[in-house]
């Protein structure tokens, strides 16, 4: 492959070789230009009858590829699936202070699925309770001169 040698400043070559059956070596080579040691790559895989090994990019769109997504029968404003992490997530605002709570179902049964959703409403009403308390400030008595 082809890649930037920092301590050197230069790209580098490096192509693994078997040799035979136990033994494989190294080809490498330094470069200036990019495309100089791209080149010299191609020469190499095509010389010692190497294919060109490519990698899947992870994107937005594939990289939780294969992972559930759930929707809640209901759906409850703050209440969301967190697709990486597998749970359902809550946040809120109390006071000035955000807060997160996040509740993993034990499985990904239907049963299950729906229980770990209540438990992160329910958490989510009882912020939603504090915050209208802590919203509601007794009136100051007045003060004497």
């Amino acid at each position: 492959g082809v890649f930037w040698q920092k301590s050197q400043k230069k790209w580098m070559v490096e192509v693994h070789v078997q040799v035979h059956l136990r033994k494989r070596t190294r080809i490498r080579g330094c470069f200036n230009e990019k495309a100089a040691a791209e080149a010299k790559a191609l020469e190499l895989r095509e010389k010692h009858g190497l294919q060109l090994q490519v990698k899947p990019v992870p994107t937005l769109a594939n990289r939780h590829a294969g992972l559930p997504v759930f929707h809640p029968k209901v759906s409850y404003p703050g209440v969301t699936w967190d697709l990486q992490n597998q749970k359902w997530c809550a946040r809120c605002c109390v006071g000035g202070a955000r807060r997160h709570f996040g509740v993993r179902p034990k499985d990904h049964s239907e049963a299950e699925l729906e229980r770990s959703f209540k438990e992160a409403v329910a958490w989510k009403k009882k912020q939603e309770k504090e915050k209208k308390r802590k919203a509601v400030k007794p009136k100051a008595k007045p003060r004497k001169k």
